[in-house]
């Protein structure tokens, strides 16, 4: 609820107006994006919010010999999916700090199609609900694709940062020890649309901080889109299907990301029934269109113009890496 506020306390703080104003003093350099590397709990916020007007990327430290961002279009297949596995009541019992249930994602497998269908039904590999154990999970991750959507509940452990995982099927986690063991330099992408991804934290007194992100980049990972805190199942399924669909237009990973935040933070219930009207000439599933037709409906009809505009909804999404 005071999110606007303490954003622009945290603005206040860290000077941002002359962080900006340096920006654009740079005379005859042109600066259009930035990469960004918080310090220590600088992680946890939102940082690129305060730079409207530039394409940001995160990395969670600056590397010796970081490669030159590409400015080619990303290859999009072949593309993995984990659609939102199953956990059913196994994880019951193992519970991480802080953690006391795992809610439903009504729009998960909603999500899942609507990449199918915008990408390449044929070009894409899907692990539904049940089959995405961990050794499912672990025998595919070799075999050749580029991009891994993963569509379900991930946790941020702040006492044991190691532990935090994303949830499989069977009561299944894959952790971060089990990510660093994987070698992902085949991914150019990798979609995280999971809760708490982003959250990173220290071990000790150090500079170096670890998380799922840092493990999925340490694997190998070109770049990864992730969250910052736990975000609402509708609102997310928006976004991240605009960036795929900015994504298979060419735009570059933040600039896909960027224009996505800005779209569903503009979007007006108008916009929003029109978006989901256009999702139903894509999606086939007799289910989902169901699903489709009631926020149709609902967006047709009254309520608050522009339900996505709080930051809440849009500013947790980061890129990280190049």
């Amino acid at each position: 609820r005071d999110m606007r506020e303490r954003l622009s306390q945290l603005s206040d703080l860290l000077n941002i107006d002359t962080i900006k104003a340096e920006l654009t003093a740079a005379n005859s350099i042109q600066i259009d994006q930035l990469l960004l590397v918080p310090h220590r709990d600088l992680h946890r916020f939102p940082l690129h919010g305060f730079f409207a007007d530039y394409t940001c990327r995160y990395l969670p430290h600056i590397p010796l010999h970081a490669p030159t961002a590409s400015a080619e279009p990303l290859p999009l297949t072949p593309l993995l999916i984990v659609e939102n596995p199953d956990h059913g009541d196994a994880i019951k019992g193992k519970s991480i700090k802080g953690l006391t249930g795992l809610p439903g994602l009504p729009f998960a497998e909603l999500e899942a199609e609507c990449l199918r269908q915008l990408i390449s039904p044929d070009a894409t590999h899907t692990l539904t609900a049940k089959q995405a154990t961990k050794t499912q999970l672990a025998a595919t991750l070799p075999e050749g694709y580029r991009v891994l959507h993963f569509s379900g509940h991930g946790v941020y452990d702040a006492s044991i940062p190691a532990q935090s995982c994303l949830f499989l099927s069977e009561g299944d986690r894959f952790n971060l020890i089990d990510i660093v063991q994987q070698d992902l330099s085949q991914f150019d992408l990798v979609t995280l649309a999971a809760c708490e991804t982003a959250i990173t934290g220290s071990e000790s007194l150090t500079d170096e901080y670890v998380g799922l992100v840092s493990a999925f980049l340490s694997a190998g990972a070109r770049t990864v889109r992730s969250t910052l805190w736990r975000v609402e199942s509708e609102a997310s399924m928006v976004l991240i299907v605009e960036f795929y669909l900015n994504l298979s237009q060419g735009m570059t990973p933040a600039l896909a990301l960027k224009q996505a935040q800005y779209f569903l933070a503009e979007a007006n219930r108008q916009t929003l029934h029109t978006w989901f009207t256009d999702a139903l000439t894509l999606v086939t599933d007799p289910v989902m269109q169901v699903l489709l037709r009631e926020r149709q409906e609902a967006f047709a009809g009254p309520g608050v113009e522009q339900p996505f505009n709080h930051p809440y909804f849009w500013s947790p999404f980061t890129l990280t890496g190049l």
